[in-house]
């Protein structure tokens, strides 16, 4: 298998929030050199170096590309209820890429295979999407507040 590196993708450095360097999510990091890469790569925070998408990890195609289809997909794991349960994070890029049809088929495809499913969409509210059967209403929402909380850690 090879390995992948980030090339000249720069989405996470829109999507996710970095404190250390001022970052916020849906604003391009003041580091980023939009499409070729971060200014301080060399010194960048350990939040930057210790992050990997679902792409750089080898899933997905060359189309699937966070740049490409304009959304970066991630695994957290939340403690809830004294258990870590695992949600899959769909970042938007641009405004409006959740709805393309391949993003669409990927966050069905993991809801049916079990995943809880967040679609973080830029200047709205998570969107979060559960399999049949897991959690109550009740916990649901409480699994939503936990999440939304921070009280998470990545894959």
């Amino acid at each position: 298998m090879f390995e992948r590196t980030c090339g000249n993708c720069t989405a996470c450095c829109k999507t996710h929030s970095v404190p250390e360097v001022q970052s916020s999510s849906g604003k391009l990091c003041r580091n980023c050199i939009f499409g070729k890469g971060c200014s301080v790569y060399d010194d960048r925070p350990f939040a930057c170096q210790r992050y990997s998408c679902v792409w750089l990890q080898g899933k997905g195609g060359e189309n699937d590309r966070p740049d490409r289809l304009k959304i970066v997909m991630d695994y957290l794991s939340i403690s809830f209820n004294g258990i870590e349960v695992p949600i899959f994070n769909f970042w938007e890029v641009e405004r409006g890429a959740i709805e393309s049809p391949r993003t669409q088929q990927i966050m069905l495809a993991n809801v049916e295979a079990g995943n809880i499913v967040v679609a973080r969409i830029i200047r709205e509210p998570s969107a979060y999407y559960f399999p049949k059967g897991i959690f109550s209403p009740d916990e649901r929402e409480s699994f939503i507040l936990t999440a939304e909380g921070g009280d998470c850690t990545f894959d």
